[in-house]
């Protein structure tokens, strides 16, 4: 974008740092600090659902930027994926960590 000017995509370019870089390295970072979270039929879920949502709602905003009204709904959908897969990271995330946080407490009695 620096090197064209051509800052028709910035929008797409956002949405890549935030849900391709920044939502992704917390998951990676805090899945390996508390490895429980990454295990499971729900932590599968998770990873499936934000996975497939995210590169078709890029692909889909791609697409919306360059002139295709018509795809709003694929962004719409997509995005629902996106938050649901949020929402299962944040409920393991709670869910799992004070689960070994109660072990760690019973351990120390």
């Amino acid at each position: 974008m620096g090197a064209s000017g051509d800052h028709s995509l910035f929008a797409v370019h956002a949405h890549v740092n935030l849900l391709g870089w920044v939502s992704m390295a917390l998951f990676g970072v805090i899945g390996t600090m508390h490895p429980s979270i990454s295990e499971g039929r729900l932590a599968t879920a998770q990873f499936w659902t934000y996975n497939i949502g995210v590169p078709v709602m890029l692909g889909a905003l791609t697409l919306r930027m360059k002139g295709f009204p018509s795809v709003e709904p694929l962004i719409a959908g997509a995005s629902i994926l996106i938050g649901i897969g949020v929402l299962l990271f944040v409920w393991l995330a709670f869910s799992r960590i004070a689960e070994s946080g109660q072990h760690l407490s019973s351990a120390r009695a």
